[in-house]
Formats: structure tokens, sequence, C-alpha cells
């Protein structure tokens, strides 16, 4: 993974993997093991462990989180193209992420939500959409998504709030859930929400 957040949680979630962390030298790294969880920018400083799953051969399956961001492209060439490579990515675009093209030959399409109601697995949904907010101000990092601080300058506007609580009146609800753009962002509209009379759970 390219991600420290993610790399901890895959860590976590395995928990019987083998951790290839910063300041985890060659020599500390149990070799043999069925699973690692590394950052990429680490295990590309890492040539002689590179140099032992190379030798598995087709027996290494290759998991890269996030494969739209390019910052493992680098390790995955210096991996065995024998090994079998998979990547997980919510956006597969290849205008923007030119290097899925040059590492993948085929793409597996997950079910979208429209399939998913007609099974009667997602409930039926209708979308209202504010437009009124400027977004001119959101800056795209060199993935080519809105940074996260570009995202929270936005979002924390008293114009954006004002919008969401106009919003919240206008249809009957039971429970909520408010989407946010980083845990900064999450806390500070709980809180708003509890200013108005709101009982609200911060989760992230």
């Amino acid at each position: 993974t390219e991600s420290t957040k993610i790399y901890k949680q895959i860590h976590e979630e395995i928990g019987s993997s083998v951790n290839i962390g910063d300041g985890v030298k060659e020599k500390d790294v149990e070799l043999g093991a069925s699973a690692y969880v590394a950052m990429a920018q680490t295990l590309v400083r890492r040539k002689a462990i590179v140099e032992w799953f190379n030798s598995l051969g087709e027996n290494l399956l290759i998991i890269n989180d996030e494969a739209h961001i390019n910052t493992a492209s680098t390790v995955i060439k210096m991996l065995s193209p024998k090994s079998l490579l998979l990547g997980f990515t919510a956006t597969p675009d290849g205008r923007s992420a030119k290097h899925l093209k040059a590492l993948y030959k085929d793409i597996v399409v997950g079910p979208m939500p429209i399939e998913l109601v007609d099974l009667g697995l997602l409930s039926p949904y209708y979308h209202f959409e504010r437009k009124t907010t400027d977004l001119t101000t959101l800056e795209k990092g060199s993935n080519g998504e809105f940074t996260e601080k570009s995202q929270e300058d936005m979002f924390k506007k008293k114009i954006v709030y004002d919008g969401v609580f106009q919003d919240i009146k206008k249809f009957p609800y039971k429970k909520c859930m408010v989407f946010c753009s980083s845990i900064s962002h999450a806390e500070d509209i709980a809180h708003q929400f509890r200013a108005h009379g709101y009982k609200v759970a911060c989760v992230h």
C-alpha cells in the first residue's frame, strides 16, 4: 500500500501477517510466512526481500491496494512477471492513471448499485443535489483527486453548513448518515449538529 493509514489497517486486519515497515530491516523480516504487508515506499528499498519474493515465481500473489495511485508501480515492476498481480481500486480511470494499462491485463467490475437494487440487496434511493456551493476552490493533487485540505476548507464554510441544516429539515427520516471529507471535518460537523440539538455519533 502507499498509505500509512491503510497499511496499519491491513496489518491489523490480517493479524498474522509479517510487517515490512519503516525501520524494519531486511534481517528483521521472517521469510517463509504466508502474508506480508508493506508500504510500497519501504519495500522498494528492501532489495534482498524483493529478490526473495522473485524466487517464488508464480507462487507469489501481489495485492496492490488503491491501484489507481502510481506509488507502487516502481516496486511492482521490480517483482517477477511470473507472479499474479491483483489491483483494487474504486476509480480505474486509465486516462488519469496511465500506469494501469501498463501493469494490468484485465479488469473485473463489481455489480453497480442499480443491479443490487434490482436484486433486492439495496434499498432504492432518491437523489437530491444542492448546487449553490462554489466548487472552484477545490484543488486536485498529483493523484487526480481533490486534496483533503481543499475539501475541508470548502465544506467548513458557513453557507455549506446552513445548506445542510436547511436540507435535513425538508425530508422525513428516522436516522441519517453524513459523509465527510476528513476526520477533522467529521468532528467539526458533529459539533455543528450537536449545537443544533441533534443526537450525533462521530465514526471514523
